[in-house]
C-alpha cells in the first residue's frame, strides 16, 4: 500500500511539474488543494519602447509592471481585456496619456501612473470601485480631471498627487 502512495506522489509530482513548465504556477491553498497561483509580470526595467502585445493575452494575469521603461504615447486600449488585474504599475516611462480603457478594469486596486508626460486623465478613471491607491505624482494632469475622479472614487481610495 505504501509503494501504491508513494507512485502516486510521483505522478502527481510530475503532473505539477509539467504544468510549470507549461507556464502555468501551482500553490496550495489552506485546505491543501492545488490551486493556480495569480499570474504576475515583472518588465520593469526592460528598456521597452512599446508594450508587447502579448500581455493582453493573459486575460489571468492579476499584477502587471511595465514601470522604469521607455513607452510614450498611451497604453493600448487592449488593457481593457485584462479583467483579473489588480495590480498596474505604469510609472517612471514617458506617456502623455492613459486610454479610458482603463476605468473597466474592476478588479483594479493599485494605478500608479507616476512620473509620466501625462497631462489629463480620462474620467472613466472614477469607476475604479476597488481602486485603493492612485499614484499621479510627477505629472502635468489638470485639476479638474482629478477633481471629477475624485468624486467619483470611493472616499477610502489613496491619491498621492505630489
Amino acid at each position: 500500500m505504501k509503494s501504491l502512495i508513494g507512485i502516486a506522489s510521483v505522478f502527481i509530482l510530475i503532473f505539477a511539474a509539467g504544468y510549470i513548465f507549461q507556464g502555468k504556477n501551482f500553490g496550495v491553498n489552506k485546505g491543501n488543494a492545488i490551486q493556480p497561483m495569480p499570474l504576475v509580470l515583472n518588465l520593469s526595467s526592460k528598456n521597452l519602447k512599446s508594450v508587447p502585445m502579448d500581455i493582453f493575452n493573459q486575460p489571468d494575469l492579476v499584477q502587471l509592471d511595465l514601470s522604469r521603461n521607455l513607452l510614450t504615447g498611451s497604453l493600448p486600449t487592449e488593457v481593457a481585456k485584462l479583467q483579473y488585474l489588480k495590480v498596474l504599475d505604469l510609472s517612471n516611462n514617458k506617456f502623455t496619456s492613459v486610454p479610458p480603457e482603463l476605468g473597466n478594469l474592476r478588479n483594479l486596486e493599485v494605478l500608479n501612473l507616476s512620473n509620466n508626460l501625462i497631462t489629463s486623465l480620462p474620467y472613466e478613471l472614477g469607476n475604479l470601485s476597488n481602486l485603493k491607491v492612485l499614484n499621479i505624482s510627477g505629472n502635468e494632469y489638470s485639476e479638474k480631471d482629478l477633481l471629477v475622479i475624485k468624486n467619483k472614487l470611493p472616499a477610502s481610495t489613496f491619491i498621492k498627487i505630489k
